[in-house]
């Protein structure tokens, strides 16, 4: 029995036993299959639901969105010389968080707490004594204040991120930086990297400065065409992409198509300034108000036939880069009031300056009573002697001559060569109350002239409140008193002369971008016949009236002076003038008129004929070629290169002596 019942429980003892090892190799199986089939779910997960959002965070590490600015447009002479433009340099901002290796932490550097105190400082100066060794890098101050800022930066205290250090201003230094930045990062985790930025420069300097304008210290335009025209110049700023490192510091710079957003840059200007004419202004007025000891002085010139703008400048103004300074915080109301005056007078005042005109307007009085056909040049006129009494409606005037009116010039025509204050009054009295205030209002002034920077309006006697126009105010007008207007506005009107009668637009701009902005049409102020006589008249009072002291038969000079004395509100006598002259040359084709105004010069020579006419003068020959004045003779050369008009200079004229100057006054 024992043997037949262990075979028995052989026979059942291997299926069985079979049985429990194929149960647990396929738990073992099973088992295994559900961990693969997690780990494949999972990484098909991570590949198709996390992977875009892997990339994109990815990305977001490598790449940031920032702006582009715009480059601004430039601007340049009529001749192409530039007077202002962006060019690119790059700043060197250092991480003073990185560079002393704070971001690391102390266990990175395996130091104790005091080491890695002095360990960060030490990683600050050799960090900015890697860059004071590169040739090209140029600190924003002294090394050892830079180097001060840093290691206070880099305290536990300090919240600066980036401390600006210096610049690379050439693309060489810029290039050659990159090359050192990764010999550099060979020894060291961390070097800073140039950012590219644009600034705007001035090849020039202060040439033109009062036309061009100045930025504040944040380049923000202040004045001038820059302020006037910082929309146009500006563009418009795009956007780009900068690759960073893990926590967002930019690297390499990395201008990215990608983004679609490119930057518009700004247009270009062109003026109808030339510079060698500017620098001739320039130098002149400078000369004019040492000579004289005026308060201020102004010139404009401007082509007749146009309007354009050749040259305009007034003296003195502040340099550039310190326009600024105008307006810091003022302690009292009279600083800031003086301050304020003073940065007003550094803009181009040739426009803003508002001015009684005196016997420069004359010739436009003349030249309206002309066509009226209320006087002819060959009508007497009133005047017997230095000392006249003029009466017209109830205004009765004594009017001073600074000279007896000679018999032959006792006409229309001898009052204006002449500038006798009586016989233009009495041609005024002529003209009457309409004509006047008509003229006034064809001329332009107390109006704006449509000139593409700032400037004045003036003032009307229609346009005041008090006193009203009346007979007195009749008088006044045809001697250059109770009304304002600016030299621009003055130089307008004689282009009129010049150019046979028509009042043009003055302007700076000739092109924006190429383009030619729309102005007003000319019109009419004077018949051409009138005009004609008007610069024969003028030629004359050259010759031998008010200007006789002028050496420009060269040139063949017309023009006119003036010396409007200043009176208070109760009609007192202040003590001071303003002295004018108003002209152009050759009268015979004007090319140029210019106006010279010189204000409150020395009593003892505060005559136009001392002041105001010999710089008007100096500015015409230099500009036309006057042999006999070769002052600036490379300059005129330069101005004339290419041009097919050249010198109008007849050679052989006035090759004889001059007689010895007479002192002589001026109206």
């Amino acid at each position: 029995m024992t043997a037949s019942a262990n075979r028995i429980q052989t026979s059942f003892a291997t299926p069985l036993g079979a049985d429990r090892d194929r149960l647990r190799f396929g738990l073992i199986f099973a088992t295994l299959l559900v961990l693969f089939s997690a780990i494949f779910a999972r990484c098909a997960w991570l590949a198709l639901v996390e992977g875009e959002k892997g990339v994109t965070r990815q990305s977001g590490y490598a790449l940031a969105e920032e702006w582009v600015p715009a480059r601004k447009g430039r601007i340049v002479d009529a001749r192409g010389f530039v007077l202002a433009r962006d060019r690119s340099r790059w700043v060197i901002a250092v991480d003073p968080w990185a560079a002393s290796g704070r971001l690391l932490g102390r266990g990175h550097f395996d130091e104790t707490e005091g080491e890695f105190a002095l360990g960060c400082e030490e990683r600050i100066r050799e960090t900015w004594s890697e860059l004071l060794l590169f040739e090209g890098f140029t600190p924003i101050d002294p090394p050892l204040v830079v180097e001060d800022r840093l290691l206070r930066d880099q305290n536990p205290d300090s919240k600066r991120q980036y401390r600006v250090v210096g610049t690379l201003d050439t693309v060489e230094a810029y290039e050659r930086f990159l090359a050192y930045r990764r010999e550099v990062h060979k020894k060291r985790t961390t070097f800073p990297a140039p950012r590219e930025e644009s600034v705007r420069e001035f090849p020039l300097g202060e040439i033109a400065f009062q036309i061009v304008g100045d930025h504040s210290s944040a380049g923000t335009p202040l004045f001038g065409i820059e302020e006037r025209y910082k929309e146009v110049l500006s563009g418009a700023r795009g956007i780009g992409v900068r690759q960073v490192d893990a926590i967002g510091r930019h690297q390499y710079v990395v201008l990215d198509p990608r983004s679609g957003v490119r930057p518009r840059h700004g247009a270009d200007i062109e003026l109808t300034v030339e510079i060698p004419a500017q620098i001739v202004v320039e130098q002149v007025i400078e000369e004019t108000l040492e000579k004289t000891g005026a308060e201020m002085v102004t010139a404009v010139v401007l082509e007749p036939q146009t309007g354009a703008v050749i040259a305009a400048a007034s003296a003195p103004h502040c340099g550039r880069g310190e326009y600024a300074n105008f307006f810091r915080k003022c302690d009292t109301e009279e600083e800031r009031k003086a301050l304020d005056k003073e940065a007003f007078r550094s803009q181009l005042m040739a426009s803003l300056f508002l001015m009684e005109p005196g016997s420069i307007m004359k010739p436009i009085v003349v030249g309206r009573a002309l066509q009226e056909g209320v006087v002819r040049w060959s009508d007497p006129v009133p005047v017997t002697s230095k000392t006249n009494w003029i009466k017209h409606g109830r205004a009765v005037r004594k009017f001073e001559d600074s000279r007896l009116l000679q018999e032959q010039d006792r006409n229309v025509r001898g009052s204006l060569i002449q500038s006798s204050n009586g016989g233009l009054a009495h041609i005024g009295r002529k003209l009457g109350e309409a004509r006047l205030k008509q003229l006034l209002i064809d001329c332009g002034f107390g109006e704006l002239t449509g000139f593409d920077a700032p400037e004045a309006k003036g003032l009307r006697p229609d346009q005041r409140e008090k006193p009203p126009w009346n007979d007195h105010t009749t008088l006044s007008i045809p001697i250059g008193y109770e009304f304002l207007a600016t030299p621009l506005q003055l130089a307008r009107a004689y282009c009129a002369i010049a150019n046979g009668g028509e009042l043009v637009t003055p302007h700076l701009i000739r092109s924006i971008g190429g383009e030619v902005p729309e102005r007003k049409e000319p019109t009419e102020l004077f018949r051409p016949d009138i005009a004609a006589t008007l610069r024969d008249a003028l030629r004359e009072a050259v010759m031998r009236g008010t200007g006789r002291d002028l050496e420009g038969d060269e040139i063949e000079l017309a023009g006119k002076t003036g010396t409007a004395a200043h009176y208070g509100l109760e009609a007192q006598f202040e003590g001071w003038y303003t002295s004018s002259f108003a002209g152009f040359a050759p009268a015979s084709d004007p090319r140029y008129v210019v106006v010279v105004t010189v204000e409150r010069p020395d009593p003892g020579r505060y005559y136009a004929s001392k002041t105001a006419a010999p710089a008007a003068l100096e500015i015409l020959q230099a500009l036309l070629g006057d042999p006999n004045q070769n002052r600036f003779a490379a300059l005129r050369r330069d101005a004339l290169a290419g041009s097919p008009l050249g010198s109008i200079i007849r050679p052989g004229l006035n090759d004889e002596e001059t007689a010895p100057e007479e002192e002589r006054e001026d109206d």
